[in-house]
């Protein structure tokens, strides 16, 4: 009884640590996202490119809207309109905690800098890209 009980709360406590919380990350504020992001460029890949729109001739804008809508330009024409959501959990990236945002409950990126002019996005895959946003 006493290992069944114990077994128990060892599971609930490693549950409960394991989950991500609702609330703002440590080093981030999700309402410090709202409001219309360029793209200044980005990196990464198996090849390690860097592009930007210069070198692409492609201009792509995000804005997160205070609604909690994350609406993507590429060219001025809009491509994605949905709702997402904020948490804060750890990525691949390192093992801190980060301002992580999802669309539709599928981690989609995370917010490695954020102040009020840049925005570092990546999309927590190894061979990913990181992609560098100004206001």
């Amino acid at each position: 009884m006493k290992k069944s009980f114990f077994f128990r709360l060892l599971i609930s406590g490693l549950f409960l640590a394991s989950c991500s919380s609702e609330s703002n990350a440590t080093h981030f504020d999700s309402k410090d996202l709202t409001g219309s992001w360029n793209l200044e460029s980005s990196s990464g890949g198996i090849a390690g490119k860097t592009e930007t729109p210069k070198t692409t001739g492609i201009t792509k804008k995000i804005v997160f809207t205070k609604e909690k809508r994350m609406i993507t330009y590429v060219n001025n024409i809009e491509v994605s309109n949905y709702k997402y959501v904020t948490k804060t959990g750890k990525s691949i990236y390192d093992n801190e905690e980060h301002l992580l945002i999802y669309k539709e409950n599928s981690l989609l990126l995370v917010v490695l800098e954020l102040n009020s002019n840049k925005l570092e996005l990546g999309d927590n895959n190894y061979d990913g890209f990181v992609a560098i946003y100004k206001k």
